[in-house]
């Protein structure tokens, strides 16, 4: 939870190196010159996580004895704990930086495989401490403490072997007008953060006055089944950014189409064809998940706006990537200012007359609405000769079919009720044939597919 908040101390640093460190890859600045916005950054994310120190590390007695319920703990462990935890968070955070400049330079392999481990060490190692040492909770948080020196360390030692040292870079400074556009940059996107935060939290937070514990517990419950189409997302973004930027630097306008297109089909088949197909069968899956026909009512309707929410969410990703790759954000500061303007009253008043139900339906319509205006109007700006092809020739082309066969299948007189096993087979079906279907709508895929079956016949 520390760490989300601490999101916002990144003030949209972190995305801005990544940005740099891409341009560096595409041959649109120096070593040197990444080097010194890596410098000037680590000061600031260095002085940012000795503040933060200063001002939690007193609040931890506090916190130990107001704010937490300690009935069998010491006061004194409590307060330890949450010391080393605060500086185990503070490390993690000011490692943030060079996991964007590692990101941006399309190293993400070995990424993912520093993070496999990490999160190896960082949970199955925690169990085999606790179950060699007892539940120790020194060894426990200094155990953790300690994983998160080696995550900085390693990713230190990456950006420096990724950025090899120089005589001449040594003697290099920080050129003005970098530092302008970095801090316009960083600016912009820590008001789209803060806005971003905003708009995903208010609806947890109004509803959780407003509702009793028990609805709550099935709304968090629908939420978070809904959130695992946003998974499908991450690693496509994660990698598209970076890619465009370094095709724009290198003036490669058409493999930046190309590759701009393939992503949005990719998506659209992929995440949110998904999102649509659970969507159709959400009561049958919620009674899967939970076996219990009373919440499967009440936690159905709600899985079924905030997964559709979600899929339209994840789609506006991807115009954030082509705003990210020109270095212009404005419009994506101005939708997300706009948006916030009409969805936080949207979602009080939901909230308040309609419950949790209420505020799936802002939350779905206000993605929705923003994949289909706002997306004119990026596409408008940055790709003219795309505005309209991007909805008629890729977005609408790839997710009816989907939706007509998802349709179909549900009226089907398929024998549910008759079993878990039954039903997630029964579910399994449909969502496999919805995908297939999407998958070979896809052209991408299937003309793929179909040079892959040749090769292996021939």
């Amino acid at each position: 939870m520390v760490q989300g908040w601490l999101l916002l101390m990144d003030a949209g640093m972190s995305p801005s190196l990544g940005r740099a460190a891409s341009q560096y890859k595409s041959g649109g600045s120096s070593a040197a010159e990444l080097k010194s916005l890596v410098r000037f950054s680590s000061r600031i994310f260095f002085l940012l996580a000795i503040g933060f120190l200063i001002v939690s590390i007193p609040a931890a007695p506090w916190i130990a004895s107001n704010w937490l319920s300690v009935k069998n703990l010491s006061i004194g462990s409590v307060e330890f704990s949450i010391v080393v935890m605060l500086f185990a968070v503070a490390i993690r955070w000011r490692s943030q930086p060079y996991r964007s400049i590692i990101t941006g330079l399309e190293e993400q392999v070995w990424l993912n495989a520093f993070n496999a481990v990490l999160v190896t060490f960082r949970t199955f190692g925690s169990v085999a401490v606790a179950l060699i040492c007892g539940p120790n909770l020194f060894i426990f948080f200094s155990y953790q403490l300690a994983i998160a020196a080696i995550e900085a360390i390693g990713m230190y030692r990456k950006v420096a072997k990724l950025l090899p040292r120089k005589k001449s870079d040594s003697v290099s400074r920080v050129n003005p007008s970098d530092v302008r556009f970095f801090l316009k940059m960083s600016a912009t996107l820590m008001v789209t953060t803060a806005t971003w935060t905003l708009l995903t939290q208010l609806d947890r937070l109004v509803l959780s006055k407003v509702i009793s514990l028990s609805d709550f517990g099935v709304f968090s419950m629908a939420v978070l089944c809904a959130s695992g189409i946003m998974a499908l997302s991450g690693p496509l973004t994660g990698v598209l950014g970076p890619r465009l930027t370094i095709m724009l630097e290198r003036k490669d306008f058409e493999g930046f189409l190309k590759v701009y297109r393939a992503s949005m089909r990719f998506s659209i088949s992929i995440v949110f064809n998904g999102a649509l197909t659970i969507a159709l069968f959400s009561d049958h899956l919620m009674m899967i998940w939970c076996a219990d026909s009373n919440v499967a009512i009440k936690a159905s309707p709600i899985f079924f706006w905030y997964v559709i929410g979600n899929g339209f969410q994840a789609l506006t990703a991807i115009f954030y990537n082509l705003q990210y790759a020109f270095g212009n954000l404005r419009l994506h500061l101005i939708g997300g200012c706009l948006l916030a303007s009409t969805v936080v009253p949207s979602v009080i008043v939901a909230a308040l007359k309609y419950g949790a139900v209420g505020t799936g339906v802002i939350w779905c319509a206000q993605a929705a609405l923003y994949f289909f205006i706002w997306g004119w109007i990026v596409h408008s700006r940055f790709l003219k000769t795309y505005r309209w092809d991007w909805l008629f020739r890729d977005a609408l082309p790839l997710s009816l079919p989907t939706l007509a066969i998802g349709c179909l299948l549900k009226e089907l007189p398929i024998p549910w009720g008759h079993g878990q096993v039954n039903d997630l087979i029964y579910l399994a079906l449909c969502v496999i044939t919805c995908m297939v279907t999407s998958l070979v709508c896809n052209r991408d895929i299937s003309s793929r597919a179909l040079t892959w079956v040749g090769c292996k016949n021939t």
